[in-house]
């Protein structure tokens, strides 16, 4: 799709209302961040897992969630990975443990051994939303953003331009996002949860990621948009061009019908606002959608 193509669709899009905003369209990624952790918080160790090994870890992992969105919040996105892909480790190494299985853990225990648990044994530990390559995907692209590769060496090219380096800092707050929902999701699944909201707001977090790829494609330079393709192709060569074309579909008929923009989860979805106010999350969720 042609840059002059998606940038006249944005017009369209920012035109239709006065109010529009995409900044504020990509807080709904802080606060869904914020509701997860809320959501981690109420569940503890020992209710999903009888390995004692692992207790640590496990309550180390959201003070780690918190701390690789305040680097990010602070743009400085390398170390914002590179926390995350620990952090992503020590998940499928919680998933891992609460299984009823003979594991190799010892000094020894080699990079990637927790994720081939997880897999093995998928159906086990998470539901049907998620398969083996959600999993190997994202340990794959948290492993070379790591890693000197050439997606290491475009991510960091594209992160010294300050316009460019705020769709990257989306991007990886989509991808903290969606981890954290992998991991509500195996821990509500142990506890035989209901899980619709996390179910809701993963699938609200894909509209702002959306919105995000369509405008990082739009205002690149060619020699960023070429950098870009580095940056989303390593996840899947289809991938920019994809999303581009189901936002023109999905979108193209877009409105607001209110004649404000506050963007309150309500006027997302109001099963999930009732949620909310159920839990006592709304009055915070409204705060950080509206600052």
């Amino acid at each position: 799709m042609k840059q002059t193509k998606i940038k006249g669709f944005i017009r369209d899009l920012e035109n239709r209302n006065k109010n529009y905003s995409f900044d504020k369209i990509i807080k709904l990624l802080d606060a869904s961040n914020y509701i997860y952790l809320e959501l981690m918080n109420q569940i503890r160790h020992n209710e999903i897992s009888e390995y004692k090994g692992s207790k640590y870890i496990f309550n180390e992992i959201i003070n780690e969630f918190k701390l690789v969105y305040e680097l990010l919040e602070k743009g400085e996105v390398i170390s914002s990975i590179c926390l995350l892909r620990n952090t992503y480790e020590e998940i499928l190494y919680v998933m891992a443990s609460s299984l009823n299985v003979n594991l190799d853990i010892d000094a020894e225990t080699a990079a990637g051994y927790f994720k081939r648990i997880v897999v093995k044994n998928i159906n086990e530990l998470l539901s049907d939303n998620i398969n083996e390559d959600d999993i190997k995907e994202i340990y794959s692209y948290l492993s070379k953003l790591t890693h000197i590769t050439n997606l290491k060496e475009a991510v960091s090219y594209l992160i010294g331009n300050s316009y460019i380096k705020k769709y990257i800092v989306n991007e990886i707050k989509y991808i903290l996002i969606f981890i954290e929902y992998l991991y509500l999701d195996f821990m509500y699944k142990k506890l035989k949860l209901d899980k619709d909201l996390i179910d809701d707001i993963i699938a609200i977090s894909s509209y702002p990621e959306i919105l995000n790829v369509i405008y990082f494609g739009a205002y690149s330079s060619k020699t960023n948009r070429k950098l870009m393709r580095y940056f989303y192709g390593e996840k899947n060569q289809k991938y920019l061009k994809d999303l581009q074309e189901k936002f023109i579909k999905e979108f193209k008929n877009f409105k607001i019908e209110k004649n404000n923009m506050d963007l309150t989860l309500k006027q997302v979805s109001k099963e999930v606002d009732k949620k909310l106010v159920e839990l006592n999350y709304i009055d915070k969720v409204k705060e950080i959608l509206n600052n």
